[in-house]
């Protein structure tokens, strides 16, 4: 990733007039706790770049929240899992597990009385709290929460799987981290696979959709047979990611030569594993030449 300040001046300018804009479209609803709620959902949140921009809104949607008489249980909630969400993004992993926690206590209260329609937030909550959990050392708490993610949303899954089953692969690659932190390295591989067959699935039926996630996680399946002294199978998970990697840059060479170049590095390690050296060393090469 380069800084900022190495893209040409006039990408800097644009930049800097586009932060602008946005940030006087949230002073002019820094008190509509509607309008910034729009505004927080239309952000991304992966951008390094609006980090710190996100967490404001974050905060002020929270106190918004907070001084609202009329502002329900799901609002609160919300507006703390955004909030938490936000902390992690610029690295305040203590802070982010004080507003998933809080979050997700308003959200199992929420599910206790409406099921159908909180039980999916009460998993999604329960996923983020079992990540920012790991992040913080706290490996056993941070399983509890992530099982707790992958029964939820199982069972949502078996009633409506054209719904669920993404977020079923989701809480179950979480499950398999938490899993693998702990040394539990056969229980995490048994839910790395279930991802990866979930996934074959979605992407057969919508290739668009769901082919990258299905190369991500036979990246992650590779890496894990590896770890377990499988390295003929993990060479497979780990060609077929590559395989699909491919087809995909082929298609959006700026979305996925990335991802293409980091699965050949990992395709590269599992060569070499086997002593297939003269393979491994093409693999790398490519790596290399697409970076």
């Amino acid at each position: 990733h380069r800084d900022l300040h190495s893209f040409p001046t006039r990408r800097s300018s644009d930049l800097q007039t586009s932060l602008w804009r946005i940030e006087e479209i949230a002073k002019s609803q820094w008190s509509d706790i509607e309008s910034l709620a729009a505004l927080d959902s239309s952000l991304p949140v992966d951008s390094v770049v609006l980090a710190d921009f996100n967490l404001r809104v974050a905060h002020r949607l929270n106190e918004l929240s907070d001084a609202q008489s009329g502002s329900s249980v799901q609002d609160r909630a919300n507006s703390l899992n955004g909030l938490a969400i936000a902390y992690i993004k610029v690295g305040q992993p203590e802070l982010a597990w004080q507003a998933a926690q809080e979050a997700a206590g308003l959200y199992l209260e929420l599910a206790a009385q409406l099921p159908d329609k909180f039980r999916p937030d009460l998993a999604m909550s329960l996923n983020n709290l079992a990540s920012m959990l790991s992040d913080l050392g706290q490996l056993e708490p941070a399983l509890q929460a992530a099982r707790e993610a992958v029964d939820i949303r199982r069972e949502l899954a078996s009633q409506r799987p054209d719904a669920f089953r993404a977020d079923l692969v989701g809480s179950l690659n979480n499950l398999a981290s938490r899993l693998s932190e702990l040394g539990q390295r056969e229980p995490a591989l048994q839910a790395a696979r279930e991802a990866v067959d979930i996934r074959r699935e979605l992407a057969a039926q919508r290739p668009e959709a769901f082919r990258p996630d299905l190369a991500m996680s036979l990246n992650n399946l590779a890496n894990m047979l590896s770890e377990l002294g499988r390295p003929e199978p993990a060479l497979q998970a780990a060609q077929e990611a590559v395989d699909l990697y491919h087809e995909l840059a082929a298609q959006r060479a700026d979305a996925f030569r990335s991802d293409l170049a980091g699965s050949l590095s990992n395709l590269a390690s599992r060569l070499s594993a086997l002593g297939q050296h003269e393979l491994a060393l093409q693999a790398a090469q490519e790596a290399v030449d697409i970076r």
